[in-house]
């Protein structure tokens, strides 16, 4: 069983944040990924991480890891165990947004994770200042609880930051990044190729030729996708109608939305849902 301790929607780019009580033994089911970057800190007991191929992250008190887009895995909690976490699902970062976070947290990154340690000491505080505020019911409860996250965000960045370069091996060209950052900010909303090309400051023909070669997909196969990924999201973390979430994710019925999903997931919302159900 699960407890949702709290959740809140902050707004882009850290779209929302919540604290999980995870009671023995749970387990997400099957290997799935999302279409944000997932960022989990453990406050109290563990979990595990299990990612292709067998490899098991083990993430104990003051352990935080960070999945990227694109990151299959399977997480796992203690038999007999009480494990309290912080989790934020956050978009890609826009050009010179907050600094350093932009170049790590960025639209060409996928498929990757990272893992630190992060004192216990921080994380409570932490951890207090976010109850202090929920407490306090503040007219400014979002922008506070944003900076906070951010600055948990931050402190995790900057341990990382010291054993591992920032990924920029696969940064695709200008014109695909205005598209690719395009999709993360409307990919709710009805966008078509024309639109995407225009984004990109080029031609539909040369605009689907180049974003293709880059991103090994055509354009509104990657929008497709995209939005599979948050689908996939709130089908596992909210109670929302199938409708609604169709509908929140850009897709124009559910009808259509069940069968993209299926196409790319290989079962339907309900079946994914039941079968990755955590509550």
């Amino acid at each position: 069983m699960i407890d949702t301790i709290y959740t809140k929607h902050l707004g882009a780019p850290l779209n929302w944040t919540a604290v999980f009580l995870y009671h023995g033994e749970e387990s997400s089911g099957m290997p799935h990924s999302h279409g944000s970057f997932q960022f989990t800190c453990v406050m109290e007991g563990k979990f595990f991480i299990e990612f292709p191929k067998g490899e098991l992250c083990e993430i104990g008190p003051g352990d935080a890891i960070l999945l990227c887009p694109e990151m299959s895995h399977v997480w796992r909690s203690t038999p007999g165990l009480n494990t309290l976490a912080a989790s934020i699902f956050c978009d890609s970062f826009q050009p010179g947004q907050y600094g350093e976070l932009s170049e790590w947290l960025a639209p060409w990154v996928r498929g990757k994770y990272w893992k630190a340690h992060i004192t216990g000491k921080r994380v409570l505080l932490h951890m207090k200042r976010i109850k202090g505020i929920i407490a306090s019911h503040s007219k400014m409860e979002n922008s506070l609880l944003f900076i906070e996250h951010l600055s948990l965000l931050a402190d995790f960045m900057e341990l990382v930051s010291g054993k591992h370069r920032i990924p920029q091996e696969t940064r695709p060209s200008t014109a695909t990044l205005k598209a690719l950052y395009r999709i993360e900010a409307d990919y709710m909303k009805d966008l078509s190729l024309e639109e995407l090309a225009k984004s990109s400051g080029l031609s539909v023909s040369r605009f689907s030729s180049s974003f293709h070669a880059e991103m090994d997909k055509a354009p509104i196969q990657y929008l497709n996708n995209f939005r599979i990924g948050k689908a996939s999201e709130l089908l596992l973390y909210s109670k929302l109608p199938i409708a609604e979430v169709a509908r929140m994710t850009g897709f124009s019925s559910e009808h259509y939305f069940s069968r993209a999903f299926r196409r790319q997931t290989g079962q339907a919302p309900g079946a994914y849902r039941k079968r990755c159900d955590t509550e």
